[in-house]
C-alpha cells in the first residue's frame, strides 16, 4: 500500500495537490475533495440558548459554554458540528477562539494520555478543517507516541503542505527527517525489506528533490533483489553534491559484483536532463501539449493529475471545453467545477505521455506558469529534482 493514500483526499474523478510557501503571494491552496462533516443551518447566535442562560445572556459566553459541554461529555461529533455551525454565523473572534478550544481540549486528552479519545476529537475536526496546521502536528505528536510512525509520516508531509511560514516548514520537515530514520529502523529491526522499499518509493515521489532518499530506495532495491532498479535509481543522483559520491560507490560495487561496465552505462544512459526554471520553492518546466501549444508547468507531485489554464488547452485543442465531462475540485475558495479531458498527448523533454487526462481550471497566482504538472505525467518515469543545477533528472520506468 502506497504511503501517499491518505494524503490525496478522494476526489470525482481527481485531486489536486496544491503549492506555495512564504515566498508566495497567499498561504497554500489545495484542491483535496473535502469529506468533513455536512456544514447544518447556520445559526443564529442571538437565539441559540439551548442549555445556556436567558435572552440576555452574552452570545459569545453561550457559544463557549455550548461547546465545552459537548467536549466534556464526549460527544465530539455534535462539538465538531456545532463549530462547524458557528464558522457560518459567528464573528471571525469566536471562530478563533472555538478553534483555540477544540484544540487545546485534544492537547488535554492527550497529556491525560488517553490518546484514543484525543485522536477521535481531532480526526472529526480534520475532516471539514483538513489545513489546519496546528491540529495536524498535535496529531502527528500522538501517533508518535504510538510509535505508529507510518501515519505520522503521513500527517507531517500533508501539514507542511499547507504550512507557508518558514520556520514552520522547516520544524515540520525536521520532523519529518526524524519519523522516517524511527520507522525505517522499526522495519530493518523486523528485517521487513519489503515494506521497507515502499517507504522510500512513496519518499522519493513525494520528495523528488531529496537525494539521501533515492540511496535509501536503493539500498532497499538491492535487499529485493532489484538490482536494475537500484542502478536507475542510484544513477538519478550519482552527480548530486551531498549523495553522489555514496551512488557512485554504490554504482561500482554492483558494477563490481553483478554488471559488466557496459551494462551499467547504458543503464544509465537512459537518463535525461531537463532544465527548470526556479518560482519561489518551486520549480517550472517547459512542456508541449499536442504537438503544438508550448506550456510552462509548475511541478506539484502533490496533484495527482495535471492542470492546465483554460485558454491554454482551448488553444491546444481547437475548440470549446463545455462537452467535456466536469469533476469536483476543492480549493481554498470553495468546492469547483472544471472539465477533465484526454489530451493526446503531453511531451517534456524526450518525455511523452499520450492519452492523459487533464483538467481545466483557472488557478491564482500563477500568472507566469500554464498550470500543473500531475503525478499522472510524473508516475510513467523515475525522476530526481537536482536544486543545485536546476534540473529534471528523468528515466524511463520498468
Amino acid at each position: 500500500m502506497r504511503l501517499g493514500h491518505a494524503l490525496f483526499f478522494a476526489l470525482v474523478g481527481v485531486v489536486i495537490g496544491w503549492f506555495g510557501h512564504a515566498n508566495l503571494s497567499a498561504p497554500p491552496e489545495d484542491a483535496h475533495l473535502s469529506s468533513g462533516l455536512a456544514a447544518p443551518e447556520s445559526v443564529d447566535l442571538r437565539e441559540y440558548h439551548t442549555h445556556g442562560p436567558s435572552s440576555g445572556a452574552d452570545p459569545v459566553a453561550a457559544a463557549s459554554n455550548q461547546l465545552q459541554m459537548y467536549l466534556q461529555a464526549k460527544n465530539y461529533i455534535d462539538a465538531i458540528a456545532y463549530h462547524n455551525q458557528l464558522l457560518g454565523s459567528a464573528s471571525s473572534q469566536v471562530s478563533s477562539d472555538q478553534r483555540q478550544t477544540i484544540l487545546e481540549y485534544a492537547d488535554k486528552l492527550f497529556r491525560q494520555q488517553s490518546y484514543h479519545d484525543a485522536l477521535n476529537l481531532l480526526n472529526l475536526y480534520l475532516e471539514s478543517n483538513h489545513r489546519d496546521v496546528d491540529a495536524l502536528r498535535l496529531k502527528a505528536r500522538i501517533l508518535a507516541v504510538q510509535r505508529n510512525y507510518k501515519q505520522q509520516i503521513e500527517v507531517l508531509y500533508q501539514a507542511r503542505a499547507y504550512a507557508y511560514q518558514e520556520r514552520d516548514i522547516a520544524e515540520l520537515t525536521d520532523a519529518i527527517r526524524s519519523s522516517v530514520d524511527k520507522y525505517k529502523q522499526v522495519l530493518l529491526d523486523l528485517d521487513n525489506h519489503v515494506e521497507l522499499l515502499s517507504l522510500f518509493q512513496e519518499l522519493v515521489y513525494l520528495e523528488p528533490d531529496y537525494s539521501p532518499y533515492f540511496i535509501e530506495l536503493a539500498k532497499a532495491q538491492l535487499k529485493n533483489n532489484f538490482d536494475n532498479d537500484a542502478i536507475q535509481s542510484l544513477g538519478l543522483v550519482v552527480h548530486d553534491p551531498l549523495v553522489g559520491a555514496q551512488a557512485q560507490q554504490l554504482l561500482n560495487e554492483l558494477s563490481a559484483s553483478e554488471q559488466s561496465d557496459e551494462e551499467t552505462v547504458a543503464l544509465s544512459d537512459g537518463t535525461r536532463d531537463i532544465p527548470l526554471r526556479r518560482r519561489g520553492n518551486h520549480f517550472v518546466v517547459e512542456a508541449t501539449l499536442n504537438n503544438r501549444t508550448r506550456l510552462s508547468l509548475l511541478i506539484d507531485t502533490g496533484a495527482s493529475i495535471t492542470i492546465v489554464k483554460p485558454e491554454r488547452l482551448r488553444s491546444a485543442i481547437d475548440g470549446s471545453l463545455d462537452r467535456y465531462p466536469e469533476h469536483l475540485f476543492n480549493t481554498a475558495n470553495g468546492v469547483v467545477t472544471a472539465p477533465v479531458l484526454n489530451v493526446a498527448s503531453l511531451v517534456i523533454g524526450e518525455f511523452e505521455v499520450t492519452n492523459l487526462s487533464v483538467g481545466s481550471l483557472q488557478l491564482i497566482n500563477t500568472s507566469e506558469v500554464d498550470g500543473l504538472l500531475g503525478m499522472n505525467f510524473l508516475r510513467h518515469f523515475r525522476f530526481f529534482i537536482d536544486q543545485e543545477k536546476n534540473l529534471l533528472r528523468l528515466s524511463l520506468s520498468d
